[in-house]
């Protein structure tokens, strides 16, 4: 078992971060373009979250395209 386990960002924080909908950051997850973790425990409902590390590349590499 991990001693310190990574925070995890919900969707909703992720919203607020990157001042997006809720619809608009879920299509990011299922398209892939924003990586996440499945935490559900049943198929029929999917609760994403997302890593730190992960939203902060996906800012960086947004970033970089739109200065090219």
């Amino acid at each position: 078992m991990l001693e310190h386990p990574t925070q995890l960002l919900t969707v909703a924080q992720v919203c607020s971060a990157l001042q997006l909908s809720r619809g608009t950051v879920e299509r990011l997850i299922r398209s892939g373009a924003l990586p996440s973790v499945n935490v559900s425990t049943t198929n029929t409902r999917r609760a994403h979250r997302v890593r730190p590390a992960d939203l902060a590349m996906f800012l960086m590499a947004h970033e970089e395209t739109r200065h090219e």
